[in-house]
């Protein structure tokens, strides 16, 4: 709400999101700084775990929080909750799923559907100070399942804890919540278990960074090279480069990596030896001849790492 005497709904978002509609269709909307604060503590993950779900139910398309929280501390947690909430690469679904709250002030929900294995992934978020009990319905679904649960709260912050297992039938189930808690419920398709690690690991957006060097230049050719740095917490196991020629250049030959090419689009696989790439700062680099016509010699933009957007290094 506005705090002044407007006191009306900012509607910051969908407001935006009207504007680009009305007059420039198709593009992207970014918050480029936020900030709630209170990184060392449980109330500012609770904040971020529910900032997030509004981001995604709001299609904002890119959101840079400022500045990074220390890898230990609650508002890192409140990320891997979406990101990475078994250490092994889980993550919130890609394709959005609606999700309603009968008292959304307190007991915020959100659902996404995962495409490596078709699972739904809700995260609650308990903003109160008490326990509560409540039935989830779920529409769509049949038969029954074991949901994973993985839950962040005050009671242990150090630490995102793997809880028991939750029954769903085909209407849904019954849920607890701890007092200042968010919680990751992973429910696999009717009658079978989930998978939560999909293949290759998901790279979060912009945490990983892209070098790309022409080290030499001819007529008629190049030679180039990338380095991948993994900016995340997570290792890379698997990684696949992507990105876009803008001049019509075609790889010829590749080393430190097996090349593909469809038209502009090519596609660096990583060898056996470099393969994964370690976390806080790994990286990895090959590289590659290529054909060229005419004199322009573009680095091209646009890479993505498993399917998830880089920065330019």
């Amino acid at each position: 709400m506005d705090e002044s005497w407007i006191n009306r709904p900012v509607r910051m978002i969908p407001r935006m999101r009207e504007l680009v509609d009305r007059h420039y269709p198709g593009t992207k909307v970014a918050m480029t700084e936020y900030s709630w604060g209170a990184y060392g503590h449980i109330n500012g993950a609770l904040a971020q775990a529910d900032i997030l779900g509004v981001f995604g139910r709001k299609r904002l398309d890119l959101a840079t929080l400022w500045t990074a929280p220390e890898s230990d501390e609650p508002v890192a947690h409140a990320f891997r909750m979406y990101r990475n909430y078994d250490g092994r690469g889980g993550a919130f679904g890609e394709s959005a799923v609606k999700a309603t709250s009968a008292d959304q002030d307190r007991l915020a929900v959100y659902a996404a559907e995962r495409g490596s294995d078709e699972a739904l992934t809700l995260v609650v978020v308990n903003k109160t100070g008490e326990d509560l009990t409540s039935d989830v319905a779920i529409k769509g679904r049949t038969g029954s399942a074991t949901a994973q649960v993985y839950r962040y709260s005050g009671a242990n912050p150090a630490a995102i804890e793997r809880t028991t297992d939750q029954p769903v039938g085909a209407g849904g189930f019954t849920g607890a919540f701890p007092a200042h808690s968010i919680s990751t419920i992973v429910i696999p398709p009717g009658g079978t278990d989930p998978d939560p690690t999909p293949t290759p690991t998901p790279t979060p957006a912009a945490s990983c960074q892209v070098t790309y060097t022409i080290t030499n230049q001819w007529q008629g050719g190049f030679q180039g090279s990338a380095k991948i740095t993994n900016r995340s917490d997570t290792p890379v196991k698997g990684w696949k480069l992507g990105w876009s020629f803008a001049n019509g250049q075609k790889v010829t030959q590749s080393w430190n990596g097996s090349f593909t090419q469809s038209g502009a689009d090519v596609t660096v696989t990583g060898a056996s030896w470099n393969g994964t790439i370690t976390a806080n700062g790994g990286n990895a680099e090959f590289g590659f001849l290529a054909s060229r016509t005419g004199t322009a010699n573009d680095e091209p933009t646009g890479f993505t790492l498993n399917g998830s957007p880089c920065v330019d290094g």
